[in-house]
């Protein structure tokens, strides 16, 4: 174990605990700030085996909050996780773990089906359908407004309107995504069951606008764990 101050900070401090053995090799790293407005850590847990089947590569991060008086809050998701998923190709099984919303087109729905369909996945998949008489690139920058704090605990895709149709028609009427609404698939999807269907919620315009009265914070994931492989090729975790 390793411990040093950072300078980056009033009261700031890095730990490093490295474990290994034959075939793992186990890290991790724990940053702790204090400040005015309270104390701050964020941890990274990182894995390798190259000889596991599932999971040969592996990345964690945890983040809390404490206040002052000793109250607990979430602070909103590390900067670390976003730099972290633009400088690493990451996935969950096939789905890609993605730093910012990606837009789908019409070639790219089977893909997406894939991701949707996936019986091995434990990511999110979020899908934003298109709004009428707003820009795909609009929507897209929109969304990931709102999803910012979201970042690493799901993969959010905006779909062009070509590609929206062709997705609704392979979805069917239990599981397709509305116009201008935004659907989370969560793992496990059974196509075509009305029970299944009430699982991934739709949120619409106007639930979000009145959440976004009620609550300014909506968007923040309720879970500040996100976890996820880190690999060049997705079909080999």
């Amino acid at each position: 174990m390793a411990q040093a101050p950072t300078g980056s900070g009033r009261d700031s401090l890095l730990t490093v605990i490295e474990q290994g053995e034959e075939g793992l090799l186990r890290l991790l790293l724990e940053y702790v700030e204090t400040n005015e407005h309270g104390t701050w850590t964020t941890r990274l847990y990182a894995t390798s085996a190259p000889g596991s089947r599932r999971l040969k590569q592996v990345l964690w991060f945890e983040s809390e909050g404490m206040r002052p008086d000793g109250s607990p809050v979430q602070p909103a998701t590390p900067r670390v996780v976003r730099r972290t998923l633009q400088a690493v190709d990451a996935f969950d099984g096939p789905v890609p773990v993605l730093s910012e919303p990606r837009t789908v087109r019409l070639d790219d729905v089977d893909e997406l089906i894939s991701f949707i369909e996936d019986e091995d996945r434990d990511l999110s998949v979020v899908v934003a359908a298109p709004v009428p008489g707003v820009s795909t690139a609009k929507w897209a920058q929109a969304i990931g407004s709102l999803t910012r704090d979201a970042v690493g605990c799901a993969s959010f895709f905006v779909l062009e309107p070509a590609a929206a149709d062709a997705l609704n028609a392979r979805l069917g009427s239990t599981h397709a995504v509305p116009a201008g609404a935004v659907r989370t698939f969560v793992p496990r999807v059974d196509m075509g069951d009305w029970a299944d269907a009430r699982r991934h919620r739709i949120l619409t315009a106007k639930d979000d606008e009145r959440r976004a009265q009620a609550e300014p914070e909506v968007h923040r994931a309720t879970d500040s764990s996100r976890g996820y492989d880190s690999a060049a090729e997705p079909a080999r975790r």
